[in-house]
């Protein structure tokens, strides 16, 4: 934000800033039904959505960190269209690792780590 960059924070449902709600109190069992999915399908669209408006600009970049790397992955890959929309993605500690993968994903980790030079050189992604 000091170098003039416009810095949106998003503050998911349930964390100490999302726990405002039009209706419902914290006290109601019905405010803490939701789950990672409903995150990912309508928080996250809705906050790349509105920062874009804000910014007048076409795209974003996303720093996620715990919760929101997977919740930014599962954004990208569930509403294919947010991948024109956020330019890059940066995941910092993320919830998730591949290492205790098994069978075909196992495989795939491996290979992508043996190819991920040649990938490189090809500008494959």
């Amino acid at each position: 934000a000091d170098a003039g960059f416009d810095v949106f924070l998003l503050n998911q449902r349930g964390s100490t800033y999302g726990k405002k709600h039009v209706n419902l109190k914290t006290s109601d069992n019905k405010f803490w039904q939701f789950t990672l999915d409903e995150h990912a399908k309508y928080d996250s669209p809705a906050m790349i959505d509105k920062a874009l408006q804000l910014s007048g600009e076409s795209g974003l970049y996303w720093v996620g960190s715990s919760q929101g790397t997977i919740v930014g992955f599962m954004t990208l890959s569930e509403t294919p269209a947010y991948n024109r929309k956020v330019k890059a993605i940066f995941q910092l500690s993320p919830v998730g690792t591949g290492g205790y993968a098994k069978g075909i994903f196992r495989f795939a980790i491996a290979a992508y780590q043996i190819f991920k030079p040649v990938l490189d050189v090809i500008s494959f992604f």
